[in-house]
């Protein structure tokens, strides 16, 4: 998701469609060290609408992409786990942009937003172990810096947000019959790094791709109680973790 001056400047509306194709690689540690991994590669679709005015412009952008993916680690109590998760990682944003000043014919502008994120972890369960599913889910506000360069019908622009979350909420479904149980990760940290190219094939359409970097980690959660039916059994809790998803987005533009 990019939020950088368009170049149809005449024309202040602008909607949008992408592809998106992302790497995406998802680690768990304990003080032992990495105990799960995931990776593998995400497909799925981005829309967005665009606002422009000489000094601001405003998006707001949605997207989801979904995959099986290879899930390789142990389980909390020292099984090794080799399956699938079943992985879907959804995104709203709504961004603003202050278009600064203008250098040398970059233009510069300082961005704000805000945005919500769910991600859908299924664990599928094997011959030897029981899989789970977890849901996180978070909203999360960011600040950061576009830059903006263009040439006759091309525009070539780089954003970096830091983004910032104050709670996760986290449900696991076990695939047995243990009661469902809720914990909240710690968020660590979070950013975006993003390059797009633009290009105008008409006063109307136009296309675009881009390449972005997005990361983030959780610190430990605190201990839950595992429950079935309701009576406790023992503890559990999310270790820490850190993801990276690599992306590449092909789109079509419509100016308005």
């Amino acid at each position: 998701m990019s939020l950088s001056a368009p170049i149809h400047a005449n024309t202040p509306f602008q909607i949008s469609t992408s592809y998106v194709l992302a790497d995406f690689t998802f680690e768990e540690f304990d003080q032992r060290g990495r105990v799960n991994n995931e990776n593998g590669t995400l497909s799925g679709v981005q829309f967005q609408s665009r606002y422009q005015q000489p000094q601001w412009s405003a998006l707001l952008a949605a997207s989801i992409m979904s995959s099986d993916i290879v899930h390789d680690g142990v389980t909390q109590s020292g099984r090794d786990f080799l399956s699938k998760t079943n992985t879907e990682v959804a995104n709203v944003d709504a961004n603003m942009a202050w278009h600064a000043l203008t250098i040398s014919d970059f233009d510069i502008a300082f961005v704000i937003g805000a945005g919500y994120r769910q991600w859908q972890r299924d664990i599928l369960s094997t011959q030897r172990v029981v899989g789970i599913k977890e849901t996180y889910q978070w909203f999360y506000y960011a600040g950061g810096l576009a830059i903006t360069r263009e040439f006759g019908e091309q525009a070539i622009s780089f954003n970096i947000s830091k983004r910032f979350a104050d709670h996760v909420d986290e449900r696991v479904v076990f695939k047995n019959d243990l009661d469902t149980l809720s914990l909240a990760p710690d968020p660590e940290s979070a950013f975006i790094a993003e390059l797009k190219w633009q290009y105008k094939l008409t006063e109307q359409w136009g296309v675009t791709s881009e390449a972005s970097y997005i990361y983030w980690s959780f610190n430990q959660s605190a201990m839950g109680t595992l429950l079935r039916n309701n009576i406790p059994i023992g503890e559990a809790f999310q270790p820490a973790n850190k993801t990276k998803v690599k992306a590449v987005r092909l789109g079509l533009t419509y100016t308005f």
